[in-house]
C-alpha cells in the first residue's frame, strides 16, 4: 500500500503550487475615453465582479485593479459584461460594476452582493429601476416600467425573477410594436452550465482484512482492471468558473482476488493454512468539488470528496488446511463479506485542454480509500464455530481520460 500512500502526498503538496497561479479570462475593458481594450481579467465570481476588476493587457504584463466608476464597462470574450453604474442602498449612492445582461432601448442589469440580488432596468430618459429579485411584488414595477407596450403585459403576469425570463421581457419590449430597437444580449440567459463525459481508463485496487483470529491482518495481491462511466460537472455564474461540482458513476470489469497465508503452531502441533479468494464487479459513485486553476487552453485541477463503491454478485471464500504432521485436512466456507457497501474519500489531480468552445479533452489521476462496517462471519476451531469480526479496506487508484461536451 506504500505506493498509494505516496500518490495522496503528492497530490496534497501539489495543491499549494498550483493556486499560485493566476486565473484570467480572455476579455476587454472600455476606459472613460470609450476606447476598447483587449487583454486579460480575472473571473472571481459574480460578486467580487461587482466590486473589482483585475486587469492586464497580456500574461506578461502587471495586474491593474480597476474600481467602479474608473472605467466604463468590462467584459468576457463571449461572456459577461461588466458596467459601472451608480445606484442607491438605502438612500446611499454606490457605485458598483453592474452586470449587463440586456442591452438596448430597455437595458437589464444584475447585482448579486453578499446578501440580496438585485435587477435593474434603464430606459432611455426614464431613469434606473431596481427590482429586488427576491420579491415578486417589485414585477407589478415592471409593468408600470413597460406600460407603453401592452403586448409584453401577459408576459410579465406570467414571470419569474430570473434571468432567462426577465432577459425574454425585456428583449420583447425592445421588439414592441414591430419597431425593432435592437436588442443585444451578453452571457447565457442560464446561470448554470451542465456538462457530460463518458469516461475510460483502468484501476488498480488493494484490499485489505483484519480481524480476530484466526484471520489475521492481510493484503490480497492488487487488481488492476479497466473501467468505464459517465461524469457530469456542474457549475454555476455564482462562483466564478474556477469551481464546479463533480458526480460520477463508474464500473469495472469482474475481478479475482487471491492472497495467502499461514497460522504456524507454536508448539508444533497443527499449522493452518489459508488461500482467501474474492471474486465481482466493482461499480463505484463519486461526489466532489473541483477547483481550476487557470482559464488558458490547459487547465489543472485539483479535487476530492466523497465516494462509494459496491462488489456486484460478489464470491468471497476461505479454503484452509489444517496440517497435523503427516495428516492434512482442507475445509472450504463461504461469507458474504464483500457485498457491503464500501464509504469513504478521494483526491483527484488532472487537467482539461480546450478543443473548442465547448468541448474539452480532460484526464485525472484519482487515489482514496473505502471501509466498511465490521462484519461477523462463522469460522471453525477444532470443529467449534466461532464468530468472528473482520474488518475491510480497500485503496483504490484509477486514472482516467474523457471528453466534456
Amino acid at each position: 500500500m506504500r505506493h498509494h500512500a505516496l500518490v495522496f502526498l503528492l497530490l496534497l503538496a501539489a495543491a499549494p503550487l498550483l493556486k499560485g497561479q493566476s486565473f484570467y479570462q480572455d476579455a476587454y475593458l472600455i476606459n472613460t475615453q470609450n476606447e476598447t481594450v483587449p487583454g486579460l481579467i480575472a473571473n472571481q465570481g459574480e460578486i467580487q465582479n461587482s466590486k473589482v476588476c483585475f486587469f492586464r493587457p497580456d500574461k506578461q504584463s502587471d495586474v491593474v485593479k480597476y474600481l467602479p466608476g474608473s472605467i466604463l464597462a468590462y467584459g468576457f470574450t463571449d461572456g459577461a459584461r461588466y458596467e459601472s453604474k451608480t445606484v442607491k442602498f438605502g438612500g446611499n449612492p454606490q457605485q458598483i460594476f453592474a452586470e449587463c445582461l440586456v442591452k438596448g432601448k430597455a437595458s437589464l442589469y444584475y447585482l448579486r452582493n453578499d446578501s440580496l440580488e438585485y435587477y435593474f432596468i434603464e430606459k432611455s430618459g426614464s431613469g434606473f429601476y431596481p427590482l429586488n429579485a427576491g420579491s415578486f411584488q417589485d414585477l407589478r414595477l415592471l409593468k408600470a416600467i413597460f406600460s407603453d407596450c401592452m403586448e409584453v403585459q401577459p408576459d410579465i403576469d406570467r414571470a419569474q425573477m430570473n434571468h432567462r425570463s426577465l432577459v425574454r421581457i425585456t428583449c420583447r419590449y425592445n421588439d414592441c410594436g414591430g419597431q425593432a430597437e435592437g436588442c443585444t444580449t451578453y452571457g447565457s440567459s442560464s446561470r448554470v452550465k451542465l456538462r457530460i463525459a463518458p469516461v475510460i481508463g483502468f484501476s488498480s485496487e488493494g484490499y485489505s482484512i483484519s480481524g480476530e483470529e484466526p484471520f489475521d491482518s492481510f493484503d490480497f495481491d492488487p487488481v488492476t482492471v479497466p473501467v468505464f462511466g459517465l461524469w457530469l460537472d456542474l457549475s454555476s455564474s455564482r462562483l466564478g468558473e474556477r469551481l464546479s461540482f463533480q458526480l460520477g458513476a463508474e464500473a469495472a470489469t469482474k475481478s479475482s482476488y487471491y492472497t495467502e497465508y499461514g497460522d504456524l503452531s507454536q508448539i508444533g502441533l497443527t499449522d493452518y493454512y489459508y488461500d482467501v479468494h474474492m471474486q465481482g464487479i466493482t461499480a463505484r459513485m463519486f461526489a466532489g468539488a473541483t477547483w481550476h486553476f487557470t482559464q488558458s487552453r490547459i487547465r489543472p485541477a485539483l479535487g476530492g470528496g466523497l465516494l462509494l463503491q459496491k462488489f456486484i454478485q460478489p464470491e468471497f471464500w476461505y479454503e484452509r488446511t489444517m496440517v497435523t504432521g503427516p495428516v492434512e485436512i482442507t475445509d472450504e466456507w463461504h461469507t458474504d463479506l464483500a457485498s457491503s457497501l464500501f464509504y469513504g474519500a478521494y483526491v483527484q489531480a488532472g487537467a482539461e485542454t480546450v478543443l473548442n468552445g465547448k468541448h474539452y479533452l480532460f484526464a485525472s489521476i484519482r487515489g482514496g480509500f473505502l471501509i466498511t462496517n465490521p462484519e461477523i462471519i462463522a469460522g471453525l476451531n477444532n470443529g467449534i464455530a466461532d464468530q468472528i469480526r473482520l474488518r475491510s479496506l480497500i485503496i483504490p487508484l484509477s486514472v482516467h481520460v474523457g471528453f466534456f461536451f
